[in-house]
């Protein structure tokens, strides 16, 4: 796994000194390497963020139904809020069928603030704000403000080309009047169960 080059808050690579001369540090012109990996960092921000904006479209006009692909096969989907802990493509699956159990629901993610931090070629740390309206039923819908401004980080892994989610935490900074859906512990219990018996039969 290569690391990338150090990198400036502007995003351009920060050159190699070569030493100090009369008080003043020399540097050498950035490298073809370092020109490259400006390159790779660019490219790993743009393939996470359309990554992160597809599951969240996939989940508000598809019910989720293709969001445990974007998962490893091990990942974990969590809240510091709740005590709503998924791991696994299977749970996570459990939790979006559930979600479809409940009936008709109209409900929007809003990503903003989102920052990608590539850590090598193969992983990175993801940051963003996500604010959700949603309410049971079918739109037009009455709202008086969104259910939850969370701050979310996620932790991605590069497999066989495709960035997957290692890890995502919710922390939830403001609540509205109208509850997220969360689902509930006898709930996932009954699915891990289920799970469990198929698995021994």
């Amino acid at each position: 796994m290569r690391r990338l080059s150090r990198i400036s808050p502007s995003g351009c690579p920060i050159p190699r000194c070569a030493g100090a001369s009369a008080g003043r540090t020399r540097c050498n012109s950035i490298s073809p390497e370092d020109a490259m990996n400006t390159t790779e960092r660019l490219l790993v921000k743009s393939e996470i963020a359309e990554r992160v904006l597809d599951y969240w479209n996939e989940v508000d006009t598809n019910w989720g139904a293709e969001a445990p692909a974007y998962f490893t096969e091990g990942g974990i989907f969590a809240s510091h809020t709740s005590d709503m802990r998924l791991q696994g493509r299977d749970e996570i699956g459990a939790f979006y069928s559930w979600r479809i159990s409940r009936g008709a629901r109209t409900v929007r993610h809003i990503i903003d603030n989102l920052a990608v931090d590539p850590v090598s070629d193969s992983a990175a740390r993801v940051r963003y704000v996500m604010t959700i309206w949603g309410r049971d039923g079918e739109g037009i819908l009455p709202v008086t403000g969104p259910n939850a401004i969370s701050q979310v980080e996620e932790e991605h892994e590069r497999h066989a080309g495709r960035w997957l989610i290692r890890t995502r935490w919710v922390r939830g900074l403001f609540k509205g009047d109208t509850p997220t859906t969360i689902m509930p512990a006898a709930e996932l219990d009954r699915a891990r169960a289920a799970r469990s018996d198929g698995a021994a039969s």
